[in-house]
């Protein structure tokens, strides 16, 4: 579809936190059964293991991803390709959207920029009833939750399996519980434009060209 002369597609790649992603899809395991057996094709884990193993293959995604598009990208996909970090969505809602919205060549009207600060300006970090529902929440508190709800055993086992995903994604790792609930300490390393994006100088769209 990239290489549709007739279609002006852009890619937006969306990651998180592994050590969030590895606290969200437990707080709604029963909803993740049929996608952990897709994940890992199938192939008989032990139950112990299987959330860890679904991880190090989402990390294995990202970074394959990753090259890609940003190491080895093909020329089809110049100016088509932005990756997106939820933390930073969180963090900055209404900047991070506007460039997006600038990236796919859409108008960022009044109407959604107040939806969107709405839903992410909320209270507490959500229930697990409302995991699939868009709810108003404070969405920073969400980013962050994993640091106080996850052990910090499991913590460092993700670290480990997802150990070249955090690297290639920008996430700092954690070396103790203490540094873990330090909320001081900024576990998200300062992003690079071309880390990020491969994206023209002026992205062109249809109607502008």
């Amino acid at each position: 579809l990239l290489q549709d002369p007739n279609l002006d597609l852009r890619i937006v790649h969306l990651v998180r936190d592994p050590r969030a992603v590895m606290r969200s899809r437990e707080e709604s395991a029963k909803s993740f059964e049929r996608d952990n057996a897709v994940v890992l094709e199938q192939r008989n884990v032990p139950a112990g293991e299987v959330q860890y193993k679904v991880m190090q293959e989402i990390c294995r995604s990202h970074v394959r991803i990753n090259e890609r598009a940003i190491l080895k990208p093909p020329p089809f996909l110049k100016g088509r390709y932005k990756m997106v970090r939820y933390e930073d969505v969180a963090l900055n809602p209404l900047k991070e959207i506007s460039d997006i919205y600038d990236f796919v060549g859409l108008d960022l009207t009044n109407e959604m920029a107040e939806w969107i600060y709405k839903v992410t300006h909320g209270k507490g970090k959500g229930s697990r009833k409302e995991a699939f529902q868009i709810t108003s929440r404070n969405a920073a508190d969400v980013s962050q939750a994993w640091r106080t709800a996850l052990p910090h055993n499991k913590v460092k086992r993700v670290q480990e399996v997802c150990k070249g995903a955090m690297s290639v994604l920008g996430y700092r790792t954690v070396d103790s519980e203490k540094e873990q609930k330090r909320f001081d300490i900024d576990v998200l390393v300062p992003r690079e434009p071309y880390q990020f994006s491969w994206v023209s100088t002026k992205t062109q769209h249809p109607s502008t060209r």
